[in-house]
């Protein structure tokens, strides 16, 4: 297994926040809220830089004419991709943001995805056309402004083809502009208010969002229209609309329908929404209804409550249900968990007692302008019907006291009450704020986010960062600085401590007598790593005892890894597995006799997934009965004996065993009998023939195969594995001290693995024929090593260099090729996408350090040398293509540092 060696000169202790990198200060900078990382860009120039450039959203509350500031703020914040304008105090008809503001914007900031102006701003056809043709990628518009012809929004449509959401308030189409509408094929949401001959939701089959205020157009006709082309509606807003049963009748057929808001449409009645309840039945969940709508009652209600028994949030506003419409209501919607009544003269004391005996499920009550009275509130938290009941809220009901917002226990549940005489506080909108939602809808359809009156204090110091925020620094470090870190104060010991969730240990004595103080200061640790520089490999280095000791005082392990000689016996293992049942991923090196505790290991740990062992010794009986393991995928096996986990492991993925004991030919038999999802097989220094081989052609999704050393083998197995394989195999490493194994095997990957990306061989003597057939049948081989090879030259080279127009690695040792095979490869032209050759040990190549090579528009890093690859534990020479090292254990294993 691998090893993680300390730096010998660890770097200097990180004692001020000037140490942070850029990326790690933008990382702080993104925690923080608006007024702080304002006042953290003025800390410095270097704060000021980082912040500007990695600032991606702007908000702008203009009290003047921003033109004079534009170029320079969008010089600073030059990554900007989402400008929301806004502008306080202005007046309705005044143009309170030039359009040439808007449009200098738009110039500045092309890869502009969301713009919102928040305030008057007069722009023509042309200003439109402009802006649509200057910002292509945009996502998110909205636009309050007042202009009167259609050509500039359908360039709109036309030019930001990935526009989702369009928000406009104030537009003047042209009747015959619209006749034909544009194609829209992204557009999710629109928002329209005192908009005429307008409707840019015909078209847009994947609308779902829909609010419409004060618009002026033959609504009946038009929703029949919408709802005929666009099937998947599942928010209606409908305030202030010339809208009447017959539109009605065209929205029920929205089956998908979620939400509807129909406020102030008085030309609606109890039989439109009657239809819309019936049509919507299974898919309404929340319906706000009422204001000047006389002609809605108790028949309206009465049928929600018959047909939409799925609803959980309901607001009535200047309606007066019957008391038998009422109960209906609350016992129909046994769901209802929000419910909101607004000037009615008929909920009273009865309803409140109503609600409290059968809303089961309610979780918020909101009341304005009823006749209820502190009798029917304390009905309502005492009464023990609304066991979820957590806010109620009374507003103008001249029967209820004053009372500030507090907590009244109510059982084993705590209710917020509050109560006033005032009515709801005074906001720019046509209908009462939606008390369940965060936002307050605005009259253009768009949220206000007014800055804080009083910001913060500026922040100067590292000290001023809560803990949160201080571990997400933390986060970013590696290791050596993380450890420095954590001796600066007692607060970042404390910090780095509580959110460390890995640990590697590398011991050079006995850890029995730290860990106690260890695991008390890592006390959310997930993960442990024990690793040990220099040990022979028949001594025990790391103690049994101190193994049992961390499982014992981190029951919560996820991952555990023992990358040296540790002599657990099966008592060892079986208390381990007791210790550790939550344990997901194992590896160890020990020494041990017998099976029982193995078989523990797997009875107790059901959530296991990764077992990679070295040196167990099992015996035959006790795996005759393998038991089940229906989540393990991954197995690494090296030196075990008559040991097989495999066995019985349906979800198996990945197996990988190195010098192991056993009948493998009768083994792989049974195992792909049993196992047919098998992605990834390293075999080396086995005992496997051809037969074995011909068992392993049947993992027919197959992508990652190692032959390595498996002297047994011969081409027949190699073209068998091929052919059964042949559509999913797609790295292929075979080779070393494998005489059956030549051009015939090699002609066979090349005839059936047409799909290989990956091919490394290993003291291997293709023909030229068999070379040429490798490169022009795999066209997707994107990486080739060859090593100890003595028939593959510089024409083999060039060969490369004419077929192979994917390559992008090649790896070659110990060949007979010369500088001319090399730049031939380089300089030929035929391998565009070629970015790395290295070359060891080949004689008639000179030496030549890492370099980059110009080679036409491409640059290739090249580097030659006579000495051998580096000497590492491992029967097989390492895989240049991964991330990870090949280990004396036969496991890839990521180089990790402590999290």
């Amino acid at each position: 297994m691998d090893y993680d060696y300390p730096s010998k000169k660890p770097k200097r202790l990180l004692t001020n926040i000037d140490d942070l990198n850029d990326d790690c200060l933008a990382s702080v900078f993104r925690l923080l809220g608006t007024v702080d990382r304002n006042s953290c860009s003025l800390v410095c120039r270097r704060w000021l830089k980082v912040d500007g450039d990695n600032r991606h959203s702007l908000s702008l509350i203009a009290e003047s004419d921003l033109s004079g500031f534009i170029p320079s703020l969008f010089l600073r914040f030059n990554t900007v991709t989402e400008v929301i304008l806004r502008y306080v105090g202005y007046e309705e008809e005044e143009e309170t943001i030039n359009a040439q503001t808007v449009i200098h914007i738009s110039q500045l900031c092309p890869n502009l995805t969301r713009l919102e102006v928040h305030a008057p701003c007069f722009l023509t056809d042309q200003y439109l056309e402009l802006l649509a043709r200057n910002c292509k990628a945009l996502k998110k518009i909205k636009l309050r402004s007042y202009f009167s012809e259609g050509r500039g929004m359908h360039a709109f449509m036309h030019h930001c083809k990935d526009l989702e959401d369009l928000s406009i308030d104030g537009f003047r189409g042209t009747e015959n502009e619209w006749t034909v509408a544009p194609r829209k094929p992204k557009l999710r949401a629109i928002s329209l208010k005192d908009t005429v001959l307008f409707y840019p939701f015909i078209g847009a089959k994947n609308l779902r969002v829909l609010k419409l205020v004060r618009c002026d157009g033959d609504w009946d006709r038009l929703f029949h229209v919408l709802t005929n082309e666009v099937t998947g509606i599942v928010e209606l807003h409908l305030v202030l609309l010339e809208i009447s049963d017959i539109g009605l009748e065209a929205i029920a057929k929205c089956s998908n329908l979620e939400v509807l808001h129909l406020i102030r449409s008085p030309k609606c009645s109890d039989e439109g929404l009657v239809a819309v309840a019936k049509g919507c039945n299974k898919s309404l969940r929340k319906l706000r209804v009422g204001w000047d709508m006389q002609e809605i009652g108790s028949i309206g209600l009465m049928g929600v409550a018959e047909y939409c028994v799925n609803l959980k949030q309901l607001v009535v506003i200047g309606l007066n249900p019957s008391k038998e419409c009422f109960e209906m209501l609350v016992s129909n919607c046994e769901g209802l968990e929000q419910l909101g009544v607004c000037g009615s003269e008929t909920v009273g004391d009865s309803e409140m007692n109503c609600m409290a005996e059968k809303c089961e499920a309610l979780r918020e009550v909101y009341m304005e302008d009823c006749p209820i009275s502190d009798e029917g509130v304390w009905a309502l938290l005492l009464g023990g019907g609304c066991p979820k009941l957590e806010i109620v809220e009374v507003w103008k009901c001249e029967g209820v006291r004053d009372r500030d917002l507090e907590e009244v226990e109510c059982g084993q549940r705590t209710v917020r009450v509050k109560c006033t005489l005032q009515s709801l506080p005074e906001i720019p909108s046509p209908i009462i704020p939606d008390p369940f939602a965060e936002l307050i809808i605005g009259f253009n359809g768009m949220d206000y986010d007014y800055p804080s009156k009083k910001p913060k204090r500026l922040l100067t110091n590292i000290d001023d960062l809560n803990d949160d925020c201080l571990a997400s620094v933390f986060r970013l470090l590696g290791t050596v600085d993380r450890n420095s870190c954590s001796l600066v104060c007692r607060r970042w010991l404390k910090v780095d401590g509580d959110n460390r969730h890995s640990l590697s240990l590398i011991a050079e004595s006995d850890l029995s007598g730290f860990i106690p103080s260890l695991f008390l200061r890592f006390n959310t640790v997930t993960e442990v790593i024990l690793r040990y520089v220099g040990y022979e490999e028949e001594e025990e280095t790391i103690n049994a005892q101190t193994v049992i000791h961390i499982s014992q005082l981190c029951p919560n392990l996820t991952r555990l890894e023992v990358h040296a000689p540790c002599f657990l016996t099966d008592q060892y293992l079986e208390l381990l597995a007791r210790n550790c049942k939550a344990l997901k991923k194992i590896k160890l090196r020990s020494y041990f006799s017998e099976g029982r505790g193995m078989h523990a290991f797997m009875h107790h740990c059901k959530d296991l997934e990764d077992l990679s062992i070295d040196g167990f010794r099992g015996t035959e009986n006790e795996w005759t009965v393998a038991p089940r393991k229906p989540k393990l995928r991954a197995i690494s096996l090296k030196d075990t004996v008559l040991f097989y986990p495999f066995i019985g492991a349906k979800n198996l993925r990945v197996l990988k065993l190195v010098r192991c004991d056993g009948d493998w030919d009768r083994l792989f038999h049974v195992l792909t009998n049993e196992v047919t999802g098998i992605v990834e097989l390293h075999l080396v220094l086995l005992e496997i023939s051809d037969i074995g081989l011909e068992a392993i052609a049947k993992c027919s999704n197959l992508e990652v195969l190692h032959l390595i050393r498996s002297p047994k083998c011969s081409d027949e197995g190699l073209v068998a594995v091929a052919k059964g394989c042949n559509k999913s195999l797609r790295k292929l490493r075979v080779g070393w001290d494998m005489q059956e194994i030549g051009s015939i095997g090699l002609m066979g990957v090349a005839e059936y693995c047409v799909n290989l990306k990956q091919l490394v061989v290993i003291g291997l003597n293709p023909s030229k024929e068999c070379f040429e057939m490798l490169v022009s049948n795999c066209e997707g081989l994107e990486q080739l090593g060859v090593c100890g090879s003595e028939t593959v030259g510089d024409s083999e080279m060039n060969c490369m260099a004419e077929k192979c127009e994917a390559l992008r690695e090649v790896y070659m040792e110990d060949c007979p090729i010369s500088d001319e095979g090399v730049w031939a490869l380089l300089l030929g032209g035929g391998c565009p996408k070629l970015e790395i050759v290295e070359v060891w040990k080949c004689e008639g190549v000179r030496d030549r350090d890492l370099e980059e090579v110009e080679c036409g528009q491409r640059t290739v890093r090249v580097k030659c040398t006579l000495q051998s690859l580096p000497e590492i534990p491992s029967p097989i020479i390492p895989d240049p293509f991964a991330e990870v090292t090949q280990t004396s254990a036969g496991v890839s294993i990521k180089k990790d540092k402590i999290r």
